[in-house]
């Protein structure tokens, strides 16, 4: 590993992680205490008994697993500005220090130091991995504010760290897809596009299947289904499958990044 391109990395890139950090934060923290002080359960559930059978039946499960403090904190956690904050660094780190670096002869400059090209890909991936573990720290330390000041004694904190490390596993897979575009296309805006697409489409499919039973065979393949916070932290969900799914699932890709970026024509 690298100190001195790993310092570069961190000087250069931790205002936009700072900012990534304190979003998920501040969310971590509001939807917990925001829900435990103004008594949303008993809101939630008259909304829900004045809703039509048909719909009350389709939302029941969604709304069941968010009607206590610890299905709000997983909640959080699988909210769309967590989930879109999360993704944009994912997306954006790879492109900007894989990608653009190689466009702009950056990374051609790297690599007429002494540093081999394996050197220069490990210290990105295990900087990356810093920033991931950086980020779930401080969501973590905004869910435990927010639980804290409910006075929330028996709170399962261990299934909170279960979550803090299924999101650390779930962005670290993202990550590597954005990575694999990264070394895969010569345009970093193909590599972005790629990514986004891919996440966008595994999203929507997770929650039309919700609503379409005929849908809901695509669970298995579905990488949002092994992102199972809200579930984890109502004592429900397979924790280890999910760990071990993405953990393995980003392990694979990142290999073949760096099989890839080891023979890649960096002009």
């Amino acid at each position: 590993m690298s100190r001195a391109y790993a310092r570069y990395i961190i000087e250069d890139f931790w205002p936009n992680l700072l900012f990534v950090s304190l979003f998920t934060l501040l969310i971590a923290f509001a939807l917990p205490y925001t829900f435990g002080t103004f008594e949303m359960a008993k809101m939630m559930r008259g909304m829900i008994e004045s809703m039509p059978t048909p719909m009350r039946a389709m939302m029941n499960n969604d709304i069941e697993g968010f009607l206590s403090v610890q299905g709000s904190v997983g909640f959080s956690l699988k909210h769309p500005i967590t989930i879109s904050v999360l993704t944009y660094m994912a997306i954006i780190l790879p492109v900007r220090y894989i990608g653009r670096a190689i466009e702009q002869g950056k990374m051609e400059i790297f690599l007429t130091l002494p540093l081999k090209r394996s050197s220069v890909f490990g210290t990105f991936t295990m900087v990356s991995v810093f920033f991931f573990a950086f980020a779930a720290l401080l969501t973590a330390f905004g869910a435990f504010l927010g639980i804290k000041l409910l006075n929330t004694e028996a709170f399962p904190y261990l299934l909170l760290w279960k979550d803090m490390a299924l999101l650390l596993v779930f962005f670290m897979f993202v990550f590597s897809i954005s990575l694999l575009g990264s070394v895969w296309f010569k345009d970093p805006g193909k590599s972005v596009l790629w990514t986004v697409v891919f996440i966008a489409f595994f999203y929507l499919l997770d929650i039309l299947a919700r609503y379409k039973p005929w849908l809901a065979k695509t669970d298995k393949i579905n990488l949002f289904k092994y992102y199972e916070t809200q579930e984890i932290m109502n004592g429900k969900g397979h924790w280890g499958l999910d760990m071990m799914v993405l953990g393995v699932g980003a392990l694979l890709l990142i290999t073949l990044s760096q099989i890839i970026f080891q023979r890649r024509d960096i002009p």
